[in-house]
C-alpha cells in the first residue's frame, strides 16, 4: 500500500496486478464496488482511469464526474483532440489498469489538496486513454466525515 498526501494506492508494485484501486481516506466502497469497476476496466481496453458513481452517506447523489476542464473555456486549444468525452472524475474513488497511472507519472504531488484529479485524468488522456464512468459500482463518499477506506486489489 502508497499512502500519498491525499490518496491512498493499493497495492502497487504487483506483478500479478490487473487494476490499480485509488481512493481517499474519506471514501469507502460498497459490496460489489470493486468488482464491478474491475468488470467496467476489462470491457473498454481503451480506457485508462474509471470512476464510481459517488454518494454522500445519506444516499443522495454527488457530482461524480466533469465533462469540462477548469479553464478550458479560456484555453480551449490546449484540450483540443482529447480522447473521450469525460474530462475527469472526482478522485475520491478510481481505478486504473495496472500501470496507467505510474506511465503518466502518479500524483503531481504540488496538489497539496483540490485539482490533482483533474490533472490526473488530464495526463492519462493526453497520452491517449478515455476516462471512464463506471456508474454501476457505488462509492460513498463521507466528504468531511469519519476517515474509512474498504477496498482491494483484484488479481488475476
Amino acid at each position: 500500500m502508497i499512502v500519498r498526501k491525499t490518496h491512498i494506492v493499493y497495492p502497487l508494485g504487483s506483478a500479478r496486478l490487473t487494476h490499480m484501486p485509488i481512493a481517499t481516506a474519506l471514501c469507502s466502497s460498497s459490496p460489489g464496488a470493486l468488482a464491478a469497476m474491475s468488470a467496467f476496466l476489462d470491457g473498454r481496453p481503451h480506457v485508462g482511469l474509471a470512476g464510481p458513481r459517488l454518494v454522500y452517506l445519506d444516499g443522495r447523489a454527488q457530482e461524480s464526474v466533469s465533462h469540462r476542464y477548469l479553464g478550458q473555456k479560456y484555453a480551449p486549444e490546449l484540450y483540443r483532440g482529447l480522447k473521450g468525452e469525460i474530462a475527469w472524475v472526482m478522485g475520491a474513488c478510481m481505478i486504473a489498469p495496472a500501470g496507467v497511472v505510474r506511465d503518466v507519472g502518479g500524483f503531481d504531488e504540488r496538489f497539496f489538496l483540490y485539482g490533482e484529479e483533474e490533472d490526473l485524468c488530464l495526463r492519462i488522456r493526453q497520452a491517449g486513454w478515455e476516462i471512464g464512468f463506471a456508474g454501476e459500482a457505488v462509492g460513498v463518499h463521507v466528504g468531511g466525515g469519519v476517515p474509512g477506506v474498504v477496498v482491494s486489489a483484484r488479481r488475476s
